[in-house]
């Protein structure tokens, strides 16, 4: 058994104006940032999270009677700006930082983003700029590949690259070297396999055109156009 660094906790009331509370934990997180979330409905009516590695806590509550109220107030405070018709959203104050990045919400719905949003209210601050690919694509070879199935081989060109990826703002002799390859299938030779089957759109037969991934070599590039289909098989039997 090892020591709790990460977990969570009820605490049902069922009595005055809390439902019940929720908490959360992680001792060793990577987390870094705070949020405080309202909510119009009973459920995650009031939520905090506050960050800083390593740890990292989440609190909720589940209100009713006039601590909903209250929250249904902070909400009415900004109306949404996904529409009228959204009513039911809430709202979201938050300053996070990951991926490099500053992020933040200033009381904005908690339903999605519109482009009419201005950016102080909804936006991030990329110090570093992008991590990104930087120039072109150098060559390394391109030839034609059988992708060998349990029922053929298919015809498909594989085109292997070396690609270069940085940050924006930094100097180009950090950029990181990575090897991809491109697996683009002969027309008419696309790979099938099932589609997902959950709807009338995607019932069918589905294909696999191409394929895009990491590999070295045009051989390790076919086995994972092979990998791949075969994942979607297993996935989605007929």
């Amino acid at each position: 058994m090892t020591w709790p660094y990460h977990g969570r906790a009820w605490l049902h009331l069922n009595k005055g104006a809390v439902s019940s509370f929720n908490f959360s934990w992680h001792l060793w997180s990577r987390f870094c940032g705070a949020y405080f979330s309202a909510s119009p409905d009973g459920e995650k009516s009031l939520a905090f999270m506050v960050a800083l590695p390593p740890l990292a806590f989440w609190f909720s509550v589940d209100a009713r009677g006039w601590l909903l109220r209250f929250a249904k107030w902070l909400v009415a405070l900004q109306p949404s700006d996904m529409g009228k018709d959204i009513t039911w959203s809430g709202r979201d104050l938050s300053l996070m930082v990951h991926d490099w990045a500053v992020w933040w919400k200033v009381w904005v719905c908690d339903y999605g983003w519109t482009r009419g949003r201005p950016r102080w209210r909804d936006g991030s601050f990329h110090p570093l700029g992008h991590n990104r690919r930087q120039g072109e694509p150098k060559l390394v070879e391109e030839r034609e590949a059988l992708v060998p199935m349990p029922e053929k081989a298919y015809k498909a060109t594989v085109r292997l690259e070396r690609v270069r990826f940085g940050w924006d703002r930094l100097p180009r002799f950090l950029d990181k070297e990575t090897a991809q390859a491109e697996v683009k299938m002969h027309d008419g030779e696309q790979i099938p396999f099932p589609g997902k089957g959950t709807t009338s759109y995607n019932c069918g037969e589905d294909a696999c055109f191409s394929l895009y991934t990491n590999a070295n070599t045009v051989e390790e590039a076919v086995g994972k156009m092979v990998a791949s289909v075969m994942t979607d098989r297993r996935r989605n039997p007929r």
